[in-house]
């Protein structure tokens, strides 16, 4: 952790006026579209918005999910959290954050089992989880 911390990477990032700000917003524009379109399809699968064709939001929504999970949000997240990286390691929210992802993630996989209407409650916790959780990390 420390050799994180003390890289010229994360160095740059504290130490500039413009660098991490840039980087964290972002980040919350990849949670933006990650959570967003997650929980819009959620929403549609539990019967919010039936005007919506599903099948359309099932190929545009998940992908889009993905797509800003690998581009935005993992990358941002990672050159955020050498920043800090032993507080964040010994912060239980941060420990939370990253269950809650794994939970997402391993929903993702059973909803393309099959397991539609559990997976989207499932995954509407564990996104509105994710939100709360990085939240709190400012605060703790």
């Amino acid at each position: 952790m420390d050799a994180l911390e003390r890289s010229a990477l994360a160095a740059a990032l504290r130490e500039s006026t413009w660098l991490y700000p840039t980087i964290e917003a972002l980040h919350i524009v990849g949670l933006a579209l990650v959570a967003g379109a997650a929980i819009a399809f959620d929403l549609r699968l539990l019967g919010v918005a039936r005007a919506l064709p599903l099948e359309p939001l099932a190929r545009f929504l998940p992908r889009l999910s993905l797509t800003a999970f690998t581009a935005l949000s993992l990358p941002t997240g990672a050159l955020l959290f050498i920043t800090q990286a032993r507080a964040l390691a010994a912060n239980p929210v941060f420990w939370a954050k990253l269950v809650l992802l794994g939970a997402a993630g391993a929903n993702a996989w059973l909803f393309r089992k099959g397991v539609r209407r559990q997976a989207a409650v499932v995954s509407l916790l564990a996104w509105i989880g994710v939100v709360f959780c990085g939240r709190f990390l400012a605060y703790t």
